[in-house]
């Protein structure tokens, strides 16, 4: 199953985000940090904070301005990557430093209804970077917020209510009945993802996988075992199809 059936890791990724953009581009993260005006001015809606600006003032966690984590947390449908949530903030901050009289940031729907593969290499090429580049530093960001503070980072995933006791129910049935275990896929590498499932107690019986992309590894473990009975779960519907697909 997909890590994210157990784990909203939503406030990592928009942190971590935020920290590889501060190594990016330093001089954008802080004239964001130094915006004044309402969060309205900005790019964000008072619904996203219970019809209130003040959840969206000031900064947050890592020292992220809150508006623009609520903005990013509205674009989460349309992630599919680190590297989608880098782009995508730089995005929100650049767009909110250039509104004024007459020019308002663009807005969540805009931006997801445009977001794809075509505006993803305009603005890597618009940030004269490249993509291994904005990976590698989301990456590192990672590495160094888990090495500086491992219960922060722990803190800053949450797991979805309910999601803990029927993992604990398919692996006692997989052990007794002598299954191949459960397999939990994950951008993150297998380490990282043994750091998170590891605090909930959970036992052996998981192997932690690191995937791109679901389907190929679905193939690769339907060709070690093509008999055996295989149920996959994941959060996007488009996941599902072409694994479903290609299996």
């Amino acid at each position: 199953l997909s890590l994210a059936c157990l784990i909203d890791s939503e406030q990592e990724e928009t942190i971590t985000s935020w920290r590889a953009a501060g190594s990016l581009w330093p001089d954008l993260t802080a004239a964001t940090c130094e915006l004044e005006g309402t969060p309205g001015l900005l790019g964000a809606r008072k619904a996203w904070s219970g019809g209130s600006w003040d959840g969206l003032q000031g900064t947050g966690a890592g020292g992220l301005p809150r508006w623009l984590g609520a903005k990013l947390r509205q674009l989460r449908p349309v992630v599919g990557s680190s590297l989608d949530s880098v782009l995508l903030l730089r995005l929100c901050a650049e767009e909110a430093l250039a509104a004024g009289p007459g020019k308002r940031p663009l807005t969540v729907g805009e931006m997801s209804t445009n977001w794809g593969p075509d505006l993803r290499e305009a603005l890597v090429a618009r940030y004269s970077s490249s993509e291994a580049e904005v990976s590698s530093a989301f990456a590192s960001a990672r590495e160094a917020w888990m090495a500086e503070d491992s219960a922060g980072w722990r803190a800053a995933h949450r797991w979805h209510e309910g999601a803990i006791a029927p993992l604990r129910r398919a692996l006692r049935r997989a052990s007794e009945e002598g299954g191949h275990g459960v397999r939990v896929l994950s951008a993150m590498p297998p380490r990282t993802t043994e750091e998170l499932l590891s605090h909930a107690q959970l036992g052996g019986g998981i192997e932690c996988c690191e995937a791109a992309a679901a389907e190929a590894t679905l193939v690769t473990l339907r060709q070690r075992w093509p008999d055996a009975d295989m149920v996959y779960i994941d959060d996007r519907a488009e996941a599902v199809r072409a694994a479903a697909a290609d299996v």
